[in-house]
C-alpha cells in the first residue's frame, strides 16, 4: 500500500541535478551530516590524505510521508518504553531466566552475561545508572488498511545519528543526549572527574558524536586498559585514565563481536564495569536490550509486572507485532514449522546490534536447517511488519536517484536513575531513516538506508 500517489518530480536536466547535488552537499556538510570513506589499506597506501577525507552521509532529499497519529504515539509511548527496560535491568532475577537460554549458542551474549555474573553481587557498585536509548517503529498495513505504529527492536546501546536534518516536526535529539551526560556528570559529585566516550578505533559514523565529543574525551577499550586501572578512592573503586578520574563511560561501542578482537577488550569492559562510574548502559541494561528479551516481552505478564499504569501498558503493548521463540516449547516447534512453510511473512533475529545480520524470506528454511535445535535458541521470529510506500529522492555515493521507499521512525529516550529512582526520563528527539523498497535491513552507517525527515500527514 502507498499513503500517497503523487510521485516526486526528478530533476529535468543535468544542470538541475549539479545545482541540486551541490547545494545539498553544502547544507549537509554545514550540519555535520558526514561519515568517514571506507578506505582500503591500498588505498591508504597510495593516497594518505584520503584518512582525513569526509563524505556526505547518504540522505533523502524529499520528506517521507509519515502518519501523525503513527508518530505521535511512538514520542507519547517511549517514556513508559524506557521505565520499562530500566525495572527490567534491575531484575537480575529476569535477566538470568531469560539471557541463560541463549548464552550456549551465542558466544558474544555469553561474554557479556558473564561480566553480569561477575559484577551482580560486587559490594559498593554504582546505583546511579544513565540510559540513552532508541526504539525504533515502521507504520504497518492492517488487513482493512488501518495503519499502525509497530516496534521493530528497541536499542540499549550506542545509538546514533542524533543529527536533525530540520526542525520540523520540533526535534531536540542534537542537545538531549548532552543533557542526559550533564546530568549523570552533576550526579556524580566530582566537578574535576571527566566524561569518557568509549569509541570504536576505526569508526565511520564520527561526526553525529562531534556535537557531543567536543565536551567530552574519547578511548577505545584497548587504550582504556593500557592507560587505566581501578584506584580506592574516598572508599570507591574508581576509574582512573591517564590520571583523570572518569565519572560517566559513554558507550559508543562494545554492541558487536568486532569491537574485542583481544582480551584486552573484554578486560576492559569488566574493569569499567567494576568501576564507581556511572555507566551508559550498564551490563545489565546492554543485555536486556536483546531480540530475545523483546521477544520474552511480548508474552502474557511480563510488561504488567513492570508497569503499573494499565494505559502504558496498553499503549506499550499495541506496539508489538508477532514474536515468537525458536525453542523447543511448543510455541517455538511451531513458529519453526511456520517460518520453514511460510519464510515470507517473518524476519530471524540473531542478538546483535548495528544492522545486516537479520535474515529474511526464501534464506530462511536455508539458515534454519543449518543449525541444530540449541542453535536456533539464540533467534528470535518476528512477524513481517507491512509498510506503506512513498516516493523519494535519495542522494547517496555522490549520485541522486529516485526510488519508492519505507520509512522507520527511532526515537530516542535518555533516563537516569539511582536504582528504582527515576531522577530524569525524557524523550529525546527523533531520527528517521528511509530505505528502498525491498531493502530489509534499516542502517544508516552500514550501508541499508538513508537519513530522512517526516512529513506529518492526517
Amino acid at each position: 500500500m502507498s499513503i500517497s500517489t503523487d510521485a516526486v518530480d526528478f530533476p529535468q536536466n543535468q544542470i538541475q541535478k549539479n545545482t541540486l547535488l551541490r547545494l545539498s552537499k553544502a547544507f549537509l556538510s554545514s550540519r555535520g551530516v558526514l561519515l568517514n570513506p571506507h578506505v582500503s589499506p591500498e588505498a591508504l597506501k597510495e593516497e594518505p590524505w584520503i584518512a582525513e577525507a569526509s563524505t556526505v552521509a547518504p540522505v533523502s532529499l524529499t520528506p517521507a510521508l509519515f502518519k501523525r497519529t503513527c508518530f505521535e504515539k511512538a514520542l507519547q509511548v517511549h517514556p513508559a518504553m524506557s521505565v520499562l527496560y530500566h525495572k527490567l535491568s534491575l531484575d537480575n532475577e529476569f535477566i538470568h531466566s531469560v539471557i541463560s537460554t541463549i548464552v550456549d549458542s551465542d558466544p558474544f551474549t555469553s561474554r557479556l552475561y558473564q561480566i553480569f555474573k561477575e559484577t551482580e553481587h560486587q559490594p559498593d557498585r554504582q546505583t546511579i545508572s544513565l540510559e540513552i536509548n532508541r526504539s525504533d517503529y515502521l507504520m504497518h498495513v492492517t488487513p482493512d488498511d488501518d495503519i499502525q505504529t509497530k516496534q521493530v527492536e528497541f536499542n540499549a546501546i550506542s545509538v546514533s545519528f542524533n543529527i536533525s536534518l530540520d526542525n520540523l516536526p520540533p526535534n531536540n535529539s542534537l542537545t538531549s543526549f548532552a543533557d542526559g551526560l550533564a546530568c549523570a556528570f552533576k550526579a556524580y559529585g566530582n566537578k574535576d572527574a571527566v566524561v569518557l566516550s568509549v569509541g570504536q578505533k576505526e569508526e565511520r559514523n564520527v561526526y553525529d558524536q562531534q556535537w557531543i565529543e567536543l565536551m567530552l574525551w574519547e578511548r577505545s577499550l584497548d587504550q582504556i586498559m593500557d592507560n587505566g586501572s581501578l584506584v580506592l578512592i574516598d572508599g570507591h573503586q574508581t576509574l582512573v585514565v591517564d590520571g583523570f578520574n572518569v565519572a560517566v563511560a559513554y558507550f559508543r561501542s562494545s554492541y558487536t563481536p568486532v569491537d574485542f578482537p583481544t582480551e584486552k577488550e573484554w578486560e576492559a569492559r569488566l574493569m569499567i564495569e567494576k568501576s564507581f562510574a556511572i555507566k551508559c548502559p550498564t551490563i545489565a541494561f546492554q543485555l536486556v536490550g536483546t531480540k530475545k528479551v523483546q521477544q520474552v516481552l511480548s508474552n502474557p505478564g511480563v510488561v504488567e509486572k513492570y508497569i503499573d499504569d494499565p494505559k502504558s501498558v496498553d499503549q506499550i503493548r499495541s506496539c508489538f507485532i508477532g514474536l515468537y521463540p525458536l525453542d523447543q516449547s511448543a510455541e517455538g516447534i511451531k513458529a519453526y514449522e511456520d517460518a520453514m512453510s511460510n519464510p515470507d511473512h517473518y524476519a530471524l533475529k540473531p542478538q546483535r546490534e548495528g544492522g545486516g545480520f537479520n535474515t529474511y524470506g526464501k534464506d530462511i528454511p536455508v539458515l534454519l536447517n543449518s543449525m541444530d535445535t540449541e542453535e536456533r535458541k539464540a533467534y528470535i521470529l518476528m512477524e513481517l511488519i507491512n509498510s506503506p510506500i512513498s516516493s523519494s529522492l535519495f542522494l547517496r555515493n555522490g549520485a541522486i536517484e529516485k526510488v519508492n521507499s519505507i520509512s522507520e521512525l527511532g526515537v530516542y529516550g535518555v533516563l537516569l536513575a539511582d536504582g528504582e529512582k527515576i531522577l530524569y526520563n525524557q524523550t529525546g528527539g527523533h531520527l528517521l531513516r528511509s530505505k528502498s523498497q525491498g531493502t530489509n535491513e534499516g542502517g544508516v552507517a552500514s550501508g541499508f538506508a538513508v537519513l530522512d525527515s517526516p512529513c506529518l500527514i492526517d
